[in-house]
């Protein structure tokens, strides 16, 4: 039975049986641990260079081996961790049936993930986790690297010093993997009925362990370790003070940009297949309220988010590369700077760049931050940070504001992330004022990956299954909602529908914004999730076969008879989707991760009433 688990689901570990083994995963962030992880497992855990991606535990049965369960963990740097992610990498050690209930309560062996191109750095750790008694199997990761770069080295040399197997390996050449299966199966078999380990003395002063690395490095190198000259040369640029943040500036404006420009003419032609569709179906299908219910209430609802797939999918796919090359880190570097100004550092940034795909991440992502009252203040302003869920709010609304002008479409979209990083530096520097968590002088120091060409296969994939996890998540909700909306706007009849009752009931709560109560549905029903809102104005304003674009344009006010989406009422809604906290998941992690139940409810009532504040002085402006 092949199996993967997130930790923290601790009920979800009860078919693991203690006649399994356990084996846990260890080693430096960007050690490339979760990318053998997957070749081991078959799983499909997201693989990034940068350090500190991976901040949760997830786990495994190995592909071949039913019986061998394998754990991925946060990176580790030392036994005196600074971080969250790090503690739970230690706590792996001596109480691992605390993550899975099912598990015994120190691990049966511990596989050691060394960068080859990063012994001497890395050993120390080693070192400590076979002088503290663990079973172990030292796998000496990117090899290739290490052989493109000149780099030898003696591998037995290095099992000797550690009196352990030490297997060179690489995920990318598939060298030595099934080797390294066999040790950790033998190690296993020799670790039976053995003394377990213990965490409370090494056996040797600390500063030893670094002496003792350099000099094994010197024995087991036969080429010092060097800094690629690619990487030289790119440095040199991506980190210069000033056209560092020229190019910063530059390359997130064209990646917000392009995701209008670029998706366009993909999103015109999926418009132009979904009202072809609906053209033939009301010719084909008889008139009967069910052709209704399915052309205008199913198909008009999921069409209204299938036309922006292509905006979502360019935004995976630019992360990803931004991810797989290495630039996230340098970005981080020169963002460091400007971030501190606001009471943030260079560790931040990876998390709030993270909320641009999804919050959730975001939140998991703040346990890389040692700093207490940093890390609050990124939790708190991650929501302003424009999710995926968005993109299909943004898509329509300025192709409104903007019709047929996809460049200037391009630009507000830039503009809308632009300014939603201005209004998070203005409220963090006024909740900083209200925070209590204690601050700490914390250096910020992050270790710079090697540039690498991006894995544009992994980059492909991971587009595709995002992709298709937005369309399964989303798609059933967007669906149940489009057929009730479509029921309560036409039943008894759409003269006299349910839809129209309920309508002054709500519209005076959203009349200062410029909106009629349909807009208000779609706003009110857009909590469940953001997406929803296109859905529910496609059904709202549903009106033969004519696009969604075309019957919104055209749409007016029942009270007043004028244009309903005038550049006042668009830009309100822009405005109020860029700040509204609509997310329940969000909430909820943000509820685990700030440890309390309150502060996410003071998140959502304080963004709303802000981001209805907003939108109404817009509308009194425009």
């Amino acid at each position: 039975m092949h199996m993967q688990k997130k930790l923290g689901y601790v009920n979800m570990s009860k078919s693991l049986t203690q006649t399994q083994s356990y084996t846990v995963m260890l080693g430096f962030p960007n050690a490339g641990k979760t990318t053998l992880f997957n070749s081991l497992t078959g799983s499909r855990q997201k693989v990034v260079n940068y350090p500190g991606s991976t901040v949760d535990f997830f786990f495994s049965t190995i592909k071949e081996q039913p019986s061998r369960v394998i754990i991925d963990t946060p990176g580790l740097r030392s036994f005196h961790p600074d971080c969250v992610h790090e503690q739970l990498s230690l706590s792996c050690l001596d109480n691992l049936n605390s993550l899975i209930s099912s598990a015994p309560k120190q691990p049966d062996l511990i596989l050691a993930v060394v960068d080859a191109t990063q012994c001497q750095r890395q050993l120390p750790l080693v070192r400590q986790l076979k002088d503290l008694g663990y079973p172990l199997v030292v796998a000496l990761s990117m090899m290739d690297e290490a052989d493109a770069q000149g780099i030898r080295i003696d591998a037995d040399q290095l099992s000797t010093s550690l009196v352990c197997p030490v297997i060179p390996v690489s995920v990318k050449k598939n060298w030595e993997l099934q080797k390294l299966n066999l040790a950790c199966s033998y190690q296993l078999l020799l670790s039976k009925n053995k003394v377990k380990p213990s965490l409370n003395v090494f056996k040797q002063d600390e500063r030893w362990y670094f002496k003792w690395s350099e000099a094994t490095a010197k024995k087991i190198y036969s080429k010092a370790p060097i800094i690629p000259k690619i990487t030289q040369r790119l440095d040199t640029i991506f980190l210069n003070p000033i056209f560092g943040f020229l190019l910063f500036f530059t390359v997130m404006s064209l990646f917000f940009c392009s995701l209008f420009l670029l998706a366009s003419p993909f999103i015109s032609l999926i418009d132009l297949f979904f009202s072809a569709s609906s053209d033939f179906l009301l010719s084909w299908l008889p008139a009967h309220w069910i052709s209704s219910l399915f052309i205008e209430g199913g198909l008009g609802g999921v069409g209204a988010i299938f036309v922006f797939i292509p905006q979502i999918a360019l935004l995976f796919f630019g992360l990803g590369l931004l991810e797989s090359s290495g630039y996230l880190s340098r970005a981080a570097v020169i963002i460091d700077k400007p971030l501190s100004l606001f009471g943030f550092s260079g560790k931040s940034f990876i998390p709030l760049l993270s909320g641009c795909a999804c919050a959730i991440p975001a939140l998991l992502a703040t346990r890389t931050i040692s700093d207490p009252k940093e890390r609050f203040l990124c939790q708190w302003i991650i929501p302003l940070m424009q999710c995926s869920a968005r993109l299909p709010v943004y898509g329509l609304l300025l192709a409104l504001l903007f019709p047929g002008r996809p460049l200037v479409s391009g630009i507000g979209l830039a503009m809308i992330y632009i300014a939603s990083l201005v209004l998070a530096a203005v409220i963090s520097v006024f909740v900083s004022k209200f925070s209590s968590a204690s601050v700490t002088d914390a250096t910020f120091c992050l270790e710079l990956p090697p540039w690498r060409r991006p894995q544009f296969r992994s980059i492909l994939l991971e587009v595709w299954h995002k992709s298709k996890s937005f369309v399964l998540n989303a798609g059933p909700l967007i669906l149940i909602i489009s057929f009730v909306l479509w029921f309560i706007a036409s039943f008894p009849s759409q003269e006299n529908s349910i839809a129209l009752w309920l309508g002054p009931w709500i519209e005076p709560l959203f009349q200062p914004l410029g909106l009629d109560w349909r807009c208000g549905v779609a706003i009110l029903l857009s909590f469940a999730a953001r997406e929803v809102f296109a859905s529910v104005l496609a059904v709202m304003f549903a009106s033969g076969s004519a696009s969604l674009f075309d019957n919104l344009a055209n749409a007016v006010h029942p009270s007043t008879g004028e244009l309903l989406f005038t550049p006042g009422s668009i830009l309100s809604l822009l405005v109020f989707f860029m700040i509204a906290l609509q997310c329940g998941s969000t909430v909820a992690v943000a509820k685990r991760e700030m440890n309390s139940a309150f502060l996410p409810w003071l998140q959502v009532g304080f963004y709303f009433v802000l981001a209805y504040g907003l939108a109404f002085m817009v509308q009194l402006i425009f």
